[in-house]
C-alpha cells in the first residue's frame, strides 16, 4: 500500500509538472508572438530600359516572406507570400533561407547582402552594397536578436543595389538605391504610416506616424550623408492629401522644428496587399531647410 501511495504521488508530481510547463511554455509563446524580428528591404530601381520599379521584401524569423513589385510603367502591382520550412538563421551572419529563396548577409562584410527570390515567374537576383554608416536605434546592431532583449531598430538607410529582375519572364538588368532595416519590437502598435524618404541631396528621412493607446506620436530620424543621426523627430504632422472628395492622392509631411516641408505621392494607385496593408513605391518632393529637394519614398500604411 505504501508503494501505490508513492507510485500515485509521483504520478500526480508528474501531472503538476507537466501543466507548469505547458502555462510557461504558453506564455513563452504568447511572449514571442508579441515579439518580432524581421529584416525589411525597400528599393527603387531602373531597368536598362529606363522603366522604373519599387520593390518591397520582408522576411522575419518564421518561415515565410513577403515581397512585391511596383512596375511603374504598367502601373501593375505584384505581390506574394512565400512559405516554407527551410528557413535558416545562424548566429553572428544572416543566412535566411527559405526553400530556393534567400537573404544572405555575409559574415566578414555585414553590410552587403546578397538576396534572390524565386516565385513563379518572378525572380530577384540583387546585390546590396551599403553607402553610409548604420543607424542604431535603441542600441541594435546587425546580428540577430535574443528574444527577451528589449525594442531593438537598426537601419541602412541608403545602399546601392544592382542585379536581374525578371517578371513574367522577361529579364533586365537593374540598379538603384535601397533601405534595409532590422528590427525587433516586443510593443504592439494598433498601426501606422512609415516612410523611408531618401533625398536627392544625401539626406535620407524617417517619419512615422503612430497610433499607441488611442493617442497619436511621431518618431524617426533625420539621416546626413555619411550615416549620422543628426536630429531626431518627435513632433510635426503627417496628413493625408484628398482629391474630390475621398480619394487620396498622398501625404503631406510638415515638420517645422527640422525646417522640412514635403509632399509624399505614390506612383501609381493600389499599391497595396490587402485592406489593412499597403507597401507604396512612392516620390517626395518640397523642400529641406529652406532648399528646394526631391525624393525616392516608401510609404508603409498599416
Amino acid at each position: 500500500m505504501n508503494i501505490l501511495n508513492k507510485l500515485i504521488a509521483i504520478i500526480i508530481t508528474v501531472i503538476i509538472f507537466h501543466f507548469i510547463f505547458r502555462y510557461i511554455d504558453f506564455i513563452n509563446q504568447k511572449s514571442f508572438k508579441t515579439t518580432s524580428e524581421w529584416w525589411y528591404l525597400n528599393a527603387h530601381i531602373t531597368a536598362d530600359d529606363g522603366s522604373n520599379y519599387g520593390i518591397y521584401i520582408w522576411q522575419p524569423r518564421e518561415d515565410f516572406l513577403l515581397f512585391s513589385i511596383s512596375d511603374e510603367l504598367n502601373e501593375k502591382y505584384y505581390f506574394a507570400k512565400v512559405s516554407g520550412y527551410e528557413l535558416q538563421f545562424e548566429l553572428n551572419k544572416v543566412n535566411l533561407s527559405l526553400g530556393p529563396n534567400y537573404w544572405i548577409q555575409s559574415k566578414n562584410d555585414p553590410f552587403n547582402f546578397n538576396i534572390h527570390i524565386e516565385y513563379n515567374q518572378t525572380f530577384m537576383d540583387f546585390y546590396l552594397e551599403n553607402e553610409k554608416r548604420p543607424l542604431e536605434v535603441c542600441g541594435a546592431d546587425l546580428r540577430p536578436f535574443k528574444i527577451n532583449e528589449k525594442d531593438r531598430y537598426c537601419s541602412l538607410t541608403r545602399l546601392g543595389i544592382q542585379g536581374d529582375l525578371t517578371i513574367d519572364g522577361n529579364s533586365k538588368y537593374v540598379n538603384g538605391i535601397a533601405w534595409v532595416d532590422h528590427q525587433k519590437l516586443i510593443q504592439r502598435f494598433e498601426g501606422w504610416e512609415w516612410f523611408g524618404i531618401q533625398l536627392n541631396n544625401s539626406i535620407d528621412l524617417r517619419v512615422a506616424k503612430i497610433l499607441f493607446n488611442n493617442s497619436i506620436v511621431y518618431g524617426g530620424a533625420v539621416i546626413d550623408e555619411i550615416g549620422n543621426l543628426v536630429e531626431r523627430i518627435y513632433n510635426g504632422s503627417v496628413e493625408k492629401i484628398y482629391i474630390s472628395g475621398n480619394h487620396q492622392v498622398g501625404w503631406h509631411i510638415a515638420l517645422p522644428e527640422h525646417e522640412i516641408n514635403l509632399s509624399i505621392q505614390p506612383t501609381f494607385k493600389n499599391q497595396r496587399f490587402n485592406k489593412s496593408f499597403w507597401e507604396m513605391d512612392c516620390r517626395a518632393n518640397g523642400s529641406f531647410k529652406g532648399i528646394p529637394v526631391t525624393g525616392l519614398c516608401y510609404a508603409e500604411i498599416v
